[in-house]
């Protein structure tokens, strides 16, 4: 926190270029790590916008991410359960949305503020997920298709852990396909969720670019 508030003094005291050098550059240009995460930073600017230095915003903020991700992790145990009658389903998915959100670990994406970038990934990423379930129900899928992708980028753009949607969806269409064989079962999720592996291998792309290393993470003390 201490790091990214006065790095949002200076972006609202006349270097509003900081805030688009995230999108090429390392997170917000510190020293001792390598991030590339810059929709947080303009979450955190919105605040800024409202809230100047005063935390209880921020936290605010944090406590609503907080709220969106267990709501949509109730959404996704739900559809992923519909095969079951629908008593059976809003009970599993309200107990996997309730314990998630009473995990006492959970706490810390709340009183700290940079913790955001947990809670505001896990939100783009279950609703990635969602839109992504709810697209393989319906007839005509183009929408919920197209939102589960900008999801996911934003997602990607939030923190490193969300590279794992793509592997999930992966063994999600596998254990659902009514193919025998598993290499059709293979092809037929990779044929599901190859713009998922696209927008992927682009973000490494952008990622490795922006940091000039394929890792990044934290290097010496900070």
């Amino acid at each position: 926190d201490f790091v990214h508030v006065p790095y949002l003094v200076k972006v609202f005291n006349g270097h509003a270029d900081l805030l688009i050098q995230n999108f090429y550059t390392n997170w917000v240009q510190a020293q001792g790590t390598q991030f590339y995460r810059p929709f947080i930073s303009l979450t955190l600017a919105l605040d800024y916008f409202f809230w100047k230095a005063n935390p209880v915003g921020y936290h605010i903020t944090n406590f609503l991410y907080q709220v969106a991700s267990s709501i949509l992790l109730f959404l996704c145990t739900r559809r992923l359960f519909n095969y079951k009658r629908a008593a059976e389903a809003q009970t599993v998915g309200f107990l996997a949305g309730a314990f998630f959100a009473a995990c006492p670990l959970h706490a810390e994406v709340v009183s700290w503020i940079i913790a955001r970038v947990d809670s505001v990934q896990t939100t783009f990423l279950l609703a990635s997920l969602w839109m992504y379930l709810r697209a393989r129900d319906q007839v005509n899928p183009t929408v919920s298709k197209g939102f589960s992708l900008a999801c996911f980028v934003i997602a990607l753009m939030s923190k490193e852990m969300a590279i794992t949607l793509p592997p999930t969806l992966v063994l999600l269409e596998m254990i659902k396909s009514d193919k025998a064989s598993l290499i059709d079962r293979i092809k037929d999720a990779a044929k599901a969720t190859w713009q998922y592996w696209l927008i992927f291998a682009i973000y490494m792309g952008v990622r490795t670019a922006a940091l000039g290393t394929i890792s990044g993470g934290y290097a010496g003390s900070i």
